[in-house]
C-alpha cells in the first residue's frame, strides 16, 4: 500500500488558503474596508494557516521519531494549536472591528480547503494500490 502524501496535501491546502487570504484582503482594503465580517475570516483564515503550518511540522517531527515518542509529538502539537486557537479566539473578542463568529469560522477555511483535497485524492484512486477507501481502512 503507498502511504497518503500529506505534507504535500497539506503544502497544496497551504497555498490555497493562502490565495484565499490573499483575495479576503484585497475585498477588505478595496471593496469592504471597515467590514467586521471580513476582518474577522481574515484574522481567522491567518490563525487557520499558521496552526496548519505548525501542526504540519509537528506531524513531520511525530512521523520521524519512534514508538511512544512520536505519539508524544503529535499530543504536543495538538495541544499548541488548540492553545493557539484559543488565543486567537479571546483576543479577536477583545476587538469590536473583528466578528468573533466570522474569526471562528475563518479558523476552519484551511480544514475544509484540505479536507477537499484529500478527499479528491481518495476519489481519484491516487492513495492507495486498491484505490478504494475500504482497502484503507481494512488495512
Amino acid at each position: 500500500m503507498h502511504d497518503v502524501d500529506f505534507s504535500g496535501q497539506l503544502a497544496k491546502a497551504l497555498k490555497i488558503s493562502g490565495v484565499l487570504l490573499a483575495l479576503l484582503c484585497l475585498i477588505y482594503l478595496v471593496f469592504l474596508p471597515g467590514n467586521p465580517y471580513i476582518l474577522g475570516l481574515v484574522v481567522g483564515t491567518a490563525a487557520g494557516i499558521v496552526g496548519a503550518f505548525f501542526l504540519g511540522k509537528r506531524m513531520s517531527v511525530a512521523a520521524n521519531s519512534d514508538g511512544d515518542q512520536g505519539k508524544i509529538q503529535l499530543l504536543i502539537g495538538v495541544i499548541f494549536r488548540l492553545l493557539f486557537i484559543i488565543v486567537v479566539i479571546y483576543v479577536a473578542s477583545r476587538f469590536e472591528q473583528v466578528n468573533l463568529f466570522a474569526t471562528a469560522g475563518g479558523i476552519f477555511v484551511v480544514q475544509g480547503v484540505f479536507m477537499s483535497i484529500a478527499g479528491t485524492a481518495l476519489g481519484s484512486g491516487g492513495v492507495s494500490e486498491g484505490g478504494s477507501v475500504n482497502n484503507i481502512a481494512e488495512k
